[in-house]
């Protein structure tokens, strides 16, 4: 979409943003713009409440805490960050 001009910018983390247009051949036609950031520390998943019960909430809270404490998550994390 971004390269394709459809949308003028897309938020993402910088490494895995690097890593997506190193992996799809878009060197030299997308940038990351580096003299502003986004944010400074934290990523947050939110859920609008009109559709995603607070009991899934507090389930899905409880899984991603077990699962960043995993080998799988800490591979994850090598690899993209």
């Amino acid at each position: 979409m971004l390269a394709g001009g459809r949308v003028d910018d897309a938020v993402v983390n910088l490494a895995f943003g690097i890593n997506i247009i190193a992996k799809t051949g878009l060197s030299g036609k997308v940038e990351p713009l580096m003299s502003c950031s986004v944010m400074e520390r934290g990523v947050y998943v939110c859920f609008a409440k009109t559709r995603v019960s607070s009991s899934f909430v507090d389930k899905f809270s409880r899984a991603l805490k077990e699962f960043k404490r995993t080998e799988a998550f800490q591979a994850i994390y090598r690899k993209y960050c």
